[in-house]
C-alpha cells in the first residue's frame, strides 16, 4: 500500500487551502493519499427485470439457472459504445453487477450500476450501489464485480472485487449527502481518470460518460456521454451554495437508473469533479415544492433533467 499510496499521492491536485483534519476511526489499510480524498467527502439464462422500490437506484435483474455466478453473467453481458470511437476516458468507465440478494442458490437477483476508476486497481462508484450482501459478505469475489469496454493484454476486461475499501453513510438528507464508494479490484494495466479537488464552481461545463442498461431484461449496458452545467442555489438542492458544498446540482444532463456511480468531469480541464448519485424523482418533490413555495414560485411539472452527484473537492 506505500506504493500505492505514493503513486495516487502524485496524482491528486493539491487540496484547497485550509487547515482539515480526518477522522482517527478510518480503516488502517487506506493510505494517507486515499484518505485525503475520502476526509472531505465525510446477468444463456433465464431473467427478468424485476420491479424495484423507491429506494433503489439502479435496475435489478432475476436470473434462475443452475450454475450462474455473478461473475459469469456480467462476463457475457454485452458492453458497447454507441456513439462511434470510444473516448479515451471511456475505457475506464464500467458496468457494475452487485448481489442483490443471496448468490448461493440457483434463482438470485443483479443489480446495475457504473463505476470508474479512481486508480489502476480502485473503482469508485455510489454507497447506494453496495448492496445488503456485499457489505455482509466477508469475501466480496461473489458479489460485487465491474466490466471495462477494453480489455488488458491478457484478454481481461471483466474483474471481480478484491475488497471493500469504504463506503459514505448515506442516512439522512439525500439531497446534502455524499454518496461515495471505493473497492479494490485486481488490475494493473487500465489507466485511472485525473481528478479534481479544486471544487465546482457556478455554471461549470460538465461532462457525464455512464454506463446506460440496454433494457430487455438483462444485464448490459451503453457507454454515452451527456453534458451540462453546474447550477449553484437551486431549489432542488439548498445545500450547494459554493465550490466546496459536499454535493452539488447539474442541469442539462438527461440520465436513468444505472447510470449512478458515474463519473462527472469538467469538461474544460477533463478532470473528474464528482460521483452521480441521483436524478429528479418523486423523493425529492417535497424539498423542491416547499423551496419554490417560499419563493411564491409552482414546481414545473415536467422538470429539466440534472444529476445530483457527489462534490469530490
Amino acid at each position: 500500500m506505500l506504493i500505492q499510496a505514493q503513486i495516487l499521492r502524485s496524482r491528486l491536485n493539491p487540496p484547497r487551502p485550509g487547515n482539515g483534519s480526518c477522522s482517527s476511526g478510518l480503516m488502517p489499510i487506506l493510505s494517507r493519499a486515499f484518505l485525503a480524498l475520502l476526509c472531505p467527502l465525510l446477468f444463456l439464462s433465464c431473467a427478468k427485470e424485476e420491479r424495484h422500490g423507491s429506494s433503489t437506484n439502479y435496475p435489478v435483474y432475476q436470473y434462475e439457472e443452475e450454475g450462474l455466478t455473478l461473475l459469469s453473467v456480467l462476463k457475457k453481458a454485452p458492453l458497447t459504445f454507441a456513439g462511434g470511437a470510444l473516448p479515451k476516458s471511456a475505457e475506464s468507465v464500467g458496468m457494475m453487477a452487485m448481489a442483490a440478494s443471496p448468490v448461493n442458490s440457483i434463482a438470485f437477483s443483479i443489480g446495475q450500476c457504473t463505476g470508474w476508476l479512481i486508480e489502476r486497481n480502485l473503482v469508485a462508484t455510489n454507497s447506494h450501489c453496495i448492496t445488503e450482501e456485499i457489505a455482509k459478505a466477508k469475501d466480496c469475489g461473489p458479489t460485487l464485480a465491474i466490466k471495462f469496454p477494453r480489455r488488458d493484454s491478457k484478454g481481461v476486461d471483466t474483474y471481480s472485487c478484491k475488497k471493500l475499501l469504504r463506503k459514505s453513510d448515506i442516512s439522512g438528507d439525500a439531497l446534502i449527502q455524499p454518496d461515495w464508494a471505493f473497492f479494490e479490484i485486481s488490475a494493473d494495466e487500465q489507466l485511472p481518470l485525473r481528478i479534481s479537488r479544486f471544487g465546482v464552481a457556478d455554471e461549470t461545463p460538465l461532462r457525464s460518460v455512464r454506463v446506460d442498461p440496454t433494457g430487455g431484461g438483462s444485464l448490459g449496458g451503453d457507454i454515452s456521454e451527456a453534458y451540462c452545467k453546474a447550477v449553484q442555489n437551486s431549489v432542488l438542492n439548498f445545500g450547494f451554495k459554493q465550490n466546496y458544498s459536499p454535493t452539488a446540482l447539474a442541469f442539462g444532463c438527461s440520465v436513468m437508473h444505472g447510470n449512478s456511480g458515474s463519473p462527472i468531469f469538467n469538461a474544460t480541464t477533463g478532470e473528474v469533479v464528482g460521483i452521480a448519485q441521483a436524478f429528479l424523482t418523486d423523493n425529492f418533490m417535497a424539498t423542491a415544492n416547499k423551496g419554490m413555495e417560499s419563493l411564491g414560485l409552482k414546481y414545473p411539472s415536467s422538470p429539466p433533467p440534472h444529476i445530483l452527484f457527489t462534490n469530490l473537492s
